[in-house]
């Protein structure tokens, strides 16, 4: 697939913003990604944004990655989550063996799915191969993947590769797991993220990696762009809200309103300074292939603070617009109340969880 420029990319994602918007209550219905998005996604290359050119993908940088993330999530956050996920997923397919990973990217239709879970999910040495077993939860896209991915600890006794307890990633065509109904949810609800159920699946030698191998990404970014993405559609939709609305129990429209005034600025600042802290940290952040020098511990630290914060400024914002909505936010359709929904269901990710804070300050006042 030839790489389109961003400016083209992102004109693709506005001309493709009606059909967004389109099916967000489908996919809140059906709880997956619609097949009319999966189809489109797919046509538009937004599911191989970050996927290696040599393996038919795009080559986007993560910095130009999350505009488009953003911008799909301007539309709807869970389709959004959906184009997020995908090109995660597909960047764990690089520990493998550069011939395998072609193998499994290079079909212009795959899409992987899964989870990393060393808690619940196990790999057993077997002869020319695994034995993978568990339950991987949270495997968003895992309803229109070609490929699933489960990560987990080695159980039992060494591998000819592999020390017990290594974490690896074995990587299986989708109907080798049981996608569980499971994915009852509010917020990104759209995005189908069910749980998918490994039994005895024997799994040869050339799909498992360590998980060590897989080269450093900045997934965080494009997570927070999901949670920025939301707040704009959130301001968008209040605006309009605004201009046609009279405020219950007076004459006025809700535009004249001080405290509505007072939300839309205050969101709207913290929207552009999620994006400025975003961009601004993703462009100064070295970039590292595998085998490539280590990054710095405060450069990690920057890079996480300014995720978490982002996210967290995005949150701040539809918190706002919601509040000056009032019950407007209430029906299951309302676009600003499915905007709160998606933006703090994308706060509970564990690369953008306040919680984090904690740790970049620490590394930041020099305690490593």
């Amino acid at each position: 697939m030839a790489a389109a420029p961003l400016p083209a990319l992102l004109e693709t994602v506005e001309a493709l913003g009606p059909l967004i918007r389109e099916n967000a209550l489908v996919g809140q219905r059906e709880r997956r990604l619609p097949a009319a998005l999966v189809d489109a996604f797919h046509d538009a290359g937004l599911f191989r944004l970050l996927v290696a050119p040599e393996f038919g993908g795009l080559g986007l940088r993560e910095i130009e990655a999350a505009g488009v993330v953003e911008a799909v999530a301007r539309h709807d956050a869970s389709a959004a989550w959906s184009v997020m996920i995908a090109n995660s997923t597909a960047g764990y397919t690089r520990a493998l063996d550069p011939a395998v990973t072609r193998e499994i990217l290079s079909p212009p239709r795959t899409v992987v799915a899964g989870v990393v879970n060393p808690h619940t999910v196990t790999l057993t040495a077997a002869e020319d191969g695994y034995i993978l077993n568990g339950r991987a939860p949270f495997a968003s896209g895992c309803t229109h993947a070609s490929w699933l991915g489960g990560g987990g600890l080695l159980k039992g006794a060494a591998s000819a590769r592999f020390e017990p307890g290594a974490l690896l990633l074995a990587f299986v065509p989708a109907g080798k797991g049981e996608i569980l109904d499971t994915w009852n949810v509010t917020g990104l609800r759209g995005s189908g993220s069910h749980d998918v159920l490994f039994t005895d699946v024997f799994v040869p030698e050339r799909y498992v990696a360590n998980n060590a191998n897989v080269p450093a990404t900045r997934a965080g970014a494009t997570i927070a762009a999901v949670a920025v993405g939301a707040a704009r559609h959130a301001i968008e939709a209040f605006g309009s809200l605004a201009t046609g609305k009279v405020s219950f129990g007076s004459r006025s429209m809700v535009r004249d309103r001080p405290d509505a005034q007072i939300a839309m600025a205050k969101a709207t600042g913290l929207v552009e300074a999620a994006t400025a802290l975003l961009s601004g940290y993703m462009a100064a952040y070295p970039d590292r292939v595998a085998g490539g020098p280590p990054h710095a511990p405060g450069d990690e630290a920057n890079l996480r603070l300014a995720c978490v914060t982002a996210a967290d400024l995005a949150v701040q914002a539809v918190d706002h617009i919601a509040a000056a909505a009032g019950t407007s936010t209430l029906p299951e359709d309302s676009v600003i109340g499915l905007c709160w929904r998606d933006a703090h269901a994308v706060q509970q990710n564990i690369s953008v969880q306040p919680r984090h804070y904690q740790e970049t300050g620490r590394v930041l006042l020099g305690g490593g």
